[in-house]
């Protein structure tokens, strides 16, 4: 009995540790403690996240006490991705024609398999660790924030931006504590919209706006332009919505007033980010691309290419290689759903996403509205650009953001 308390006083804490290692052990990270995480060298052991052998462990830990699911409505669809992704990991473990060099497994494992397994653990979690969620990820945030601000300003960066083997010092944009520049524009921004939808409806306290800012501040110079679009329009929408809501159940003009201190203060900050010079890079970025543009029409060209048997299992690293010379896309595929399907095939690219968007779907019942908006950024973001087309975090991490936003009564 003593050895199950101790289990059970371990464990709430292990799921909380895993949920850190997933937001700050960035694959820069990983890169500047020499681990070869994004690399195309090194064991395949390290190609897999930290977070990934965490979960493990407290599913292990979880299945010795054998206790019933704290939330039982999590179980199935986190199982529902998992087996997804297990399938997935085995059709390309049999199809040889889709290897290269274990990469395409990592990332199975790492962008799908994580996921199911880690909303599984938290499936378990109780309720006291669920609460302690949104004070843990608003602190990362936060700091996140403040940390690009700093190297925004300063010149300096705290880690290395890094892409695979190469480190990218021409680019000027922050990295932070989350990594790349897109990734942390686009937590930051999901962020924002889980803030306003909790601040908004109440009394507008000084503090959480102060933070709010330094987070819109934070996502004009990480310069995700997706991001920084998508996050506006839908705060703009739940705001304008809420108010005219509460205007005809009869909140009069004090809720025209708390949207207009809300547009001004976005204006504030606005100007405050042009003057400074912290709004530059996403002034530059929506006045020329770079070729990013370009990159995500080449990637539709790229489908036009594909025979029946790469829709089916995928195309080889070789085909899809001569594919990004020829149509000018180097540094990878710019739309997820067509570098899952060009990868994997079409089946599989199928199979992964309404697995994805079925656990989403799980969580939208059981959070609201404000989840639906979260889950819409999420897949806005996310189905313009690489992101979950490649070794990424990012459904993990939506899986936390989500779960910081309180259920519904």
């Amino acid at each position: 009995m003593a050895s199950s308390k101790a289990g059970a006083g371990v464990l709430q804490p292990a799921i909380l540790a895993t949920v850190v290692l997933l937001f700050l052990a960035s694959p820069n990270l990983l890169h500047a403690l020499n681990i070869p995480y994004s690399t195309s060298h090194g064991p395949q052991w390290a190609k897999i996240h930290p977070a990934f052998y965490a979960v493990l462990g407290v599913l292990a830990a979880q299945a010795c006490r054998r206790k019933a699911f704290t939330y039982p409505a999590f179980a199935l669809p986190a199982l529902v991705l998992a087996g997804a992704a297990l399938l997935a990991i085995l059709s390309v473990s049999l199809s040889p024609q889709s290897r290269s060099g274990g990469g395409e497994l990592s990332a199975l494992i790492v962008t799908f398999l994580l996921p199911g397994l880690l909303l599984l653990a938290l499936a378990h979690a109780s309720a006291r660790t669920l609460e302690a969620l949104p004070s843990i990820i608003a602190a990362i945030l936060a700091v996140n924030s403040i940390t690009a601000i700093f190297e925004s300003l300063s010149g300096l960066r705290l880690l290395p931006f890094v892409a695979g083997d190469a480190i990218l010092a021409f680019d000027k944009r922050p990295t932070a504590l989350l990594g790349h520049p897109l990734t942390n524009a686009t937590l930051t921004g999901a962020w924002i919209l889980v803030t306003v939808m909790r601040l908004f409806p109440s009394r507008l306290r000084s503090w959480p706006l102060i933070i709010c800012s330094l987070h819109l501040l934070a996502l004009f110079v990480f310069a995700g332009r997706v991001a920084l679009a998508v996050t506006l329009t839908l705060c703009t929408i739940y705001v304008v919505s809420y108010t005219f809501a509460r205007m005809a159940r009869g909140g009069g003009g004090h809720e025209l007033l708390r949207l207009g201190m809300l547009s001004l203060l976005i204006l504030c900050i606005a100007l405050v980010g042009w003057q400074s010079g912290l709004a530059d890079l996403t002034i530059a970025r929506f006045s020329d691309g770079r070729g990013s543009n370009e990159t995500r029409l080449a990637a539709l060209q790229m489908l036009s290419e594909l025979d029946a048997g790469h829709w089916w299992s995928g195309a080889p690293v070789e085909v899809r290689s001569a594919l990004q010379a020829r149509f000018g896309s180097p540094h990878g595929i710019e739309l997820s759903w067509v570098a899952l399907i060009m990868t994997y095939g079409l089946p599989i690219a199928v199979a992964l996403l309404a697995a994805t968007i079925a656990v989403f779907a799980t969580l939208i019942l059981d959070r609201g509205v404000a989840a639906l908006l979260v889950s819409i950024y999420f897949l806005a973001t996310s189905f313009s650009s690489l992101s979950i087309g490649s070794k990424s975090l990012l459904i993990s991490q939506f899986i936390v953001i989500l779960l910081c936003i309180p259920p519904q009564r």
